[in-house]
C-alpha cells in the first residue's frame, strides 16, 4: 500500500472526469469503491482501479444500466457479454432509425417552409422526387364526403401505426377523372409512413421521378382551374401524365389563415411517345 499511488475521492473524479458525487453513488450502491480506507475515515483509490472505473463507465456509454453492469461484473463471462452487446446494438440501431425519421421528417417541414415563402398562387413546376411510402384509405363509395371528420381521423388513426411521428394527409384522384374534369369524387386520403418491413395493403410506394408540381393559396374551390392549367401544360410541353394527383397542404407551420393556405398537388409525368 505505502508504494502504491493514492487519490482522494475528488482527485479520482477529477482526472476521469467526474462528479464526485458519482463515485459516491457508485460506493454506495457497492458498484465501484476505494480500495483503502484511512484512520481519518478519509477514503482513497488506487491508480490500477482506473481501468476497471473506465470499464464500468464504457459500459455505461452503451447504454447498460446499473443493474445490468452489476450484475455482468459479479461473474463476468464472454458469452455474457456477447448477449448485452447484441441486445444493446439491437436498441442503438432502433434509436438510430428513429433520428433518421426526426431528421428526415424536419428536413421536409424546413422545406416545405421555406418553399411558402417562395410559390406562387398557380405556380407550376417540374420536380425530381425520391420514393415515398404512403398509407391510402380508399373512398369505400362515390358519394362518401372526403371531408368527413370521422373518416379522416380513423384514416389518421392506422397511418400512425406505421410512422413515428403524427403527420397530416391529403386526398389522392386519378387523372383519368381529372382529364374528364370529374374532380369532386376523389379516390381518397394518403399519409406518408416510415415503416418500412409490413405487408399492409394499404401501404404503397410513390415511385421515384419527375412530377408535374402545381400550387394553390386560398380557398380550396380554385383547385380545378389548377387542375386545367396543369393539364393544358403537360400538354404544351409533351408530358404524358400518369397514376394519381396527391394533394396536401404544405403549410400547417407557416399560416393558420384561409387565404395563405398552401396546397401542393403532385402527378407523376412522363415524356409522352
Amino acid at each position: 500500500m505505502n508504494d502504491e499511488v493514492l487519490f482522494t475521492v475528488g482527485q479520482f473524479a477529477k482526472i476521469h472526469n467526474l462528479n464526485r458525487r458519482t463515485l459516491h453513488y457508485y460506493d454506495e450502491i457497492k458498484l465501484f469503491s476505494p480500495n483503502y480506507k484511512k484512520d481519518n475515515n478519509y477514503r482513497y483509490y488506487s491508480l490500477n482501479q482506473s481501468a476497471e472505473l473506465q470499464y464500468i463507465l464504457a459500459l455505461r456509454e452503451l447504454g447498460m444500466s446499473i443493474a445490468e453492469i452489476k450484475e455482468y461484473l459479479s461473474n463476468p463471462k464472454d458469452e455474457d457479454f456477447i448477449d448485452l452487446t447484441d441486445k444493446k446494438i439491437e436498441e442503438l440501431d432502433e434509436k438510430i432509425n428513429y433520428f433518421d425519421s426526426l431528421r428526415k421528417y424536419l428536413i421536409n417541414k424546413k422545406k416545405n417552409i421555406i418553399l411558402t415563402h417562395n410559390v406562387k398562387d398557380g405556380d407550376i413546376q417540374i420536380k425530381n422526387l425520391e420514393e415515398e411510402l404512403l398509407y391510402i384509405t380508399k373512398i369505400p363509395h362515390k358519394e362518401h364526403n372526403i371531408k368527413d371528420m370521422g373518416f379522416i381521423m380513423n384514416h389518421l388513426e392506422k397511418a400512425w401505426k406505421y410512422n413515428d411521428f403524427k403527420v397530416g394527409c391529403g386526398s389522392y384522384i386519378s387523372i383519368e377523372k381529372i382529364k374528364k374534369g370529374n374532380i369532386e369524387i376523389y379516390d381518397g386520403l394518403f399519409s406518408p409512413v416510415t415503416e418500412k418491413k409490413t405487408t399492409n395493403s394499404n401501404i404503397i410506394k410513390r415511385d421515384k421521378g419527375t412530377y408535374l408540381c402545381g400550387y394553390n393559396i386560398g380557398h380550396w374551390n380554385k383547385i380545378p382551374s389548377l387542375y386545367k392549367q396543369m393539364l393544358q401544360y403537360a400538354e404544351k410541353h409533351n408530358i404524358k401524365l400518369s397514376g394519381n394527383a396527391y394533394e396536401s397542404g404544405i403549410s400547417e407551420f407557416a399560416s393558420l389563415k384561409e387565404n395563405e393556405y398552401i396546397v401542393e398537388i403532385l402527378i407523376k409525368c412522363d415524356k409522352a411517345d
